[in-house]
């Protein structure tokens, strides 16, 4: 019974106008919360990030492979904190796929992302990188919310 009432609410099998209904304010401050927790993960996920591509910027890399390098570690801090923290999840399998099924997208968008824009916007790895991160957090948080954790 407890499967099909989920089925029934998942929000696969909603209509759309169920699925645009207006926020209540308890939804809206959850979901608040969440964002700001996923903020908070994503800079502690950002910090080993750029740790390790400092590391390996110092130890003769390649910009793109060192990043990629630092977004793989930054990936598993932000899947283990985030599965516990913000969406308050327990451990499985597929959630843990899907999730780096997505970090694996923000991989490819950093990678991609920061090549384009160190090479044609802004001359620094440091401020493109900065540019990139950005871009990649709001992309990697919508599809977690409505995928991975969904």
């Amino acid at each position: 019974m407890a499967k099909l009432r989920m089925l029934i609410m998942s929000p696969r099998t909603q209509l759309p106008a169920q699925r645009l209904a207006p926020m209540t304010p308890a939804q809206l401050k959850h979901r608040a919360r969440q964002l700001a927790l996923y903020a908070v993960i994503g800079v502690l996920a950002t910090a080993a990030h750029y740790a390790v591509m400092a590391m390996l910027l110092n130890a003769g890399w390649l910009p793109v492979q060192a990043s990629t390098a630092g977004a793989f570690c930054g990936a598993v801090v932000a899947y283990i904190a985030n599965r516990k923290w913000t969406f308050e999840m327990d451990h499985s399998t597929r959630r843990m796929m899907r999730f780096m099924a997505v970090a694996a997208l923000g991989l490819l968008m950093n990678a991609i992302g920061l090549m384009a824009i160190y090479q044609w916007l802004i001359p620094s790895v440091i401020w493109a990188q900065l540019l990139t991160t950005a871009l990649v957090f709001v992309a990697t948080f919508l599809i977690n919310l409505k995928w991975s954790f969904a």
